[in-house]
This record gives C-alpha cells, sequence and structure tokens, in this order.
C-alpha cells in the first residue's frame, strides 16, 4: 500500500476555506491568431497560477484590468492588435482570494498574491486544481481589478463558459 503525503499546513488550511458560486462577465484578450478559449499556452509557459501541469484559462473581471495586465507583460511600445473577448462563467466551487478571511484562514496576505515571486500562487493553484475547484477570484497585479483563473479541465456538467462578445482592438 502507497505511503500517504502528509498535508503541509497550507494544504490543511486550504481544505477549511468554503467554495463560493460564480456568474459573472470575464474578459480575455489574446493575439488575434489564438483562440480566446484555448489554453495551450499554459502548459507551454509558466505563470503566476500555471506551473504548465494542468490547463489554466486566465480571464480579469474588466476589460480595463485584462488591458492592464497585457501591458504589464508587453515590452513592445508600439500599437499591437489584440482580440478581447467577453465570456460569461457560471461555476459552482470557486476559491476567493481576494476574500480577507480566506487569506486570515491561508495565513498569507495580499502582497505575497501579487508578490514577484510564484512559488505561492503555483502552489495554491496545485492545491485548487488537485480539490476540484473550477476557479480561483484573486487579485490582479496591476491593483485594478481581479483576476478570475478558471481551470476547465474540473468543470462539471453544470458549468458553463460561452464566449458572448469578440472584437479586435
Amino acid at each position: 500500500m502507497p505511503k500517504q503525503r502528509p498535508h503541509s499546513r497550507l494544504e490543511d488550511r486550504f481544505l477549511k476555506i468554503k467554495p463560493i458560486p460564480l456568474s459573472r462577465s470575464c474578459y480575455r484578450m489574446v493575439s488575434p491568431k489564438y483562440d480566446v478559449l484555448n489554453t495551450n499556452g499554459s502548459l507551454l509557459y509558466p505563470g503566476r497560477y500555471s506551473n504548465r501541469e494542468f490547463r489554466v484559462l486566465y480571464t480579469a473581471d474588466s476589460q480595463e484590468a485584462c488591458s492592464r495586465e497585457l501591458a504589464r507583460k508587453t515590452t513592445i511600445k508600439t500599437k499591437l492588435i489584440y482580440k478581447i473577448a467577453e465570456l460569461n462563467v457560471k461555476l459552482k466551487k470557486v476559491i476567493d482570494l481576494t476574500n480577507e478571511q480566506n487569506l486570515k484562514m491561508l495565513d498569507i496576505q495580499k502582497d505575497d498574491l501579487v508578490s514577484n515571486s510564484w512559488i505561492l500562487t503555483q502552489h495554491i493553484a496545485s492545491l485548487a486544481y488537485q480539490e476540484g475547484c473550477e476557479a480561483l477570484l484573486v487579485p490582479s497585479v496591476t491593483g485594478k481589478g481581479n483576476n478570475i483563473i478558471l481551470f476547465p479541465e474540473n468543470f462539471t456538467k453544470d458549468s458553463t463558459l460561452k464566449k458572448t462578445r469578440e472584437e479586435t482592438v
């Protein structure tokens, strides 16, 4: 019989957070050559909430937050063309890390989620994914709005993710 790995203190605390339902619009910007719902990039490149072990779809709760996230990552100062899509999500199992009580329960602060180190955030995303969570609601590094980090592989038959609008900007 395989030996079970003991939970770390963070894992134990994480399991005490009660997931919430989430039903709202969110936004995603990508190069025109990509489908806005494509998650392949998360398997190729690590990110704040992606360690390349599972599919992640990064979205923002507003167009402004989405644009600022992209601008933060882009070093080219010429005007580039992107597609922005409005997506409608309806989920039942979301971990809200914008909630101060949940941060206290994890014994972390908002600054830990927006720091330059991705070790903690990738670990939290792994825990959420392993526990079957459909998404994380987290503060945007830009300080404007929040990000909704989707785990499409954990969606249930009741989960929805629909593109409601797409335009080139």
